[in-house]
């Protein structure tokens, strides 16, 4: 295919990332696109592209499908979130419907298969790029015919205006304000009066007259106040403050009989370039998890920073544990206080890291952020029904929410049950306290519907959070484990032995029975046996292992 003069000045205004593992492939393709585009940068996994992408803007990023660390729909479903308006065209050798499913369902411009055929990969390249073209002679007639909109108030600029200036990458000192429970005043009072609020602290932002202070109305409820000249962060920190004050004393004036004051929820970073904005999201991350209606400096050092690089770890590692069929199966024996034998284990899971089995305290979060946990769950039930298969012991498995959100574990179990010959009334699905059934109808009915098959219940941690009463009244419960903070100092406080005492009652009326976690010693066993608790479990009858005793 001949490239037109046009589609050709058209390439070379547009930076490109492109994220390959095939490390031969790539170098190809790289040659090639470096002939077409202006710039283009190359990362050999999706984790990597997605570090790189917050480093700069680009115009078109191109990824493989299927690669280590970070495959390349979890990287676009990343980036969408960073950027809505990204332009992805996809690279793979599949040809299955649910990828392009997937593909569609992220928004993907363009899909292009392998072995390459150079003509549609040119048509692809074209197609988008005329895509970004068209969208930017839209935007930039807008600003042209000066519409009046959020956006539209003579010294405050849009959010293009902001991304042209990161694409400049020039050092400045950023200032972000989040509007602290937007939503609500969307919800209340309707769309047109949450634009009317919008233009009203636009029009406070510019009266204010903040110096050096140059004003960009992002998309949704965000404001930059970007100072080019002063990057000192106790400059910020004061404006910050200043902002926080006027607006907590400033009622928001609109033609409805409303009295309104609103809040920001503030994040400050110097930098350049999108690194720049992100950090600064990431500051009123951090923020929001104590607190809102303030600032917060970004700091790559802090508990929370660190534990979102944690994360990142433990993500790769999760994904290499999960392709590499390295999820390890612990399991626990659980003995009951009438006959002293064991009779049930828990089955726990672990990843081995550096030498050691780690347990879920430390890759959990990480898991339920980037949804994988159900790929932890299926592994451990397969696991497990491969253990007890030719045993009589009764087995219990960990459930989380996004476990019966996916609506798999009906069909998922009974596979292995029949596959392992197991009997369903000798697993135990512990339902853990994120699952919130009270909200969610099809949730309980797949409770009912396991219920039915012979899938034992236990509710697990009672006691803590969401994990309380209510889930008694709920669904029909076979097990009831308490949770250790009432379990760790029983022998000596009494407030414990009250609370324990209590629920061991009340579950027993209810014809449920009871369990007891961190059983940690000869005294707090008695003590057990004494309450009339019917099932004991801890490091004083067997630590975790791999395996039964």
């Amino acid at each position: 295919m001949n490239i037109s003069d046009n589609n050709r000045k058209l390439f070379q205004s547009m930076s490109v990332l492109y994220v390959e593992d095939d490390k031969e492939l790539a170098l190809e393709v790289t040659d090639i696109l470096s002939t077409l585009f202006k710039s283009v940068d190359t990362c050999s996994n999706g984790q990597d592209g997605l570090i790189q992408y917050t480093t700069q803007l680009y115009d078109i990023v191109i990824t493989d499908i299927n690669m280590p660390k970070m495959d390349g729909l979890s990287m676009s479903q990343e980036i969408r979130h960073i950027n809505p308006n990204q332009h992805i065209i996809v690279i793979s050798a599949y040809e299955d419907t649910a990828y392009f499913l997937k593909c569609l369902e992220l928004g993907i411009d363009g899909f292009i298969t392998k072995p390459f055929v150079l003509d549609t990969v040119l048509e692809t390249f074209i197609k988008v790029s005329h895509s970004i073209e068209d969208k930017n002679e839209l935007l930039a007639l807008k600003k042209n015919l000066d519409k009046k909109d959020e956006d539209n108030i003579s010294t405050v600029k849009n959010s293009t205006a902001f991304k042209s200036l990161l694409r400049t990458q020039e050092t400045m000192s950023l200032i972000l304000l989040n509007i602290d429970n937007f939503s609500n005043i969307n919800s209340a009072y309707g769309e047109d009066y949450a634009d009317s609020v919008l233009e009203e602290i636009s029009k406070n932002l510019v009266t204010l007259n903040i110096k050096d202070i140059e004003i960009y109305k992002l998309e949704s409820d965000e404001y930059a106040l970007v100072n080019r000249k002063n990057l000192d962060t106790e400059t910020a920190i004061e404006t910050a403050n200043f902002l926080v004050s006027f607006f907590n004393e400033t009622e928001i004036e609109s033609d409805e009989d409303i009295d309104l004051f609103v809040s920001f929820s503030i994040g400050i970073n110097i930098g350049k370039g999108i690194a720049l904005l992100n950090r600064a999201r990431m500051a009123i991350k951090e923020l929001r998890e104590h607190t809102r209606g303030t600032y917060k400096v970004y700091d790559m050092k802090s508990n929370y920073m660190r534990k979102q690089q944690d994360n990142v770890y433990w993500v790769r590692k999760i994904q290499e544990s999960i392709a590499d069929d390295a999820i390890v199966a612990f399991f626990q024996p659980i003995v009951n206080n009438h006959t002293q034998k064991i009779e049930k284990y828990e089955c726990l899971a672990r990843i081995y890291d550096d030498g050691d089995y780690i347990s879920p305290f430390h890759f959990m979060d990480a898991a339920k952020e980037t949804r994988q946990i159900s790929m932890i769950t299926k592994s451990m039930i397969k696991q497990s029904c491969k253990m007890f298969s030719g045993t009589e012991y009764e087995f219990s498995l960990n459930i989380t929410n996004d476990d019966l959100q996916m609506e798999y574990l009906e069909d998922y179990l009974l596979r292995n049950c029949e596959r392992y010959s197991i009997n369903p009334n000798r697993i135990v699905l512990e339902l853990l306290e994120d699952i919130s059934t009270l909200e969610k109808g099809s949730i309980l009915k797949q409770l009912a519907s396991l219920r039915e098959k012979g899938f034992k219940l236990a509710i697990d941690d009672f006691g803590s959070e969401s994990s309380n009463f209510s889930r008694l009244l709920e669904f029909d419960a076979d097990y009831l484990k308490i949770d250790g903070a009432f379990i760790k100092n029983i022998v000596t406080d009494v407030k414990s032995q009250m609370i324990t005492e209590g629920i061991v009652f009340i579950a027993h009326k209810l014809g449920i029975k009871v369990i007891a976690e961190f059983i940690h010693s000869q005294e707090v066993q008695d003590k057990m046996v004494a309450l009339g608790i019917d099932y004991s479990q801890g490091y004083f009858h067997g630590a975790p292992s791999k395996e039964l005793i």
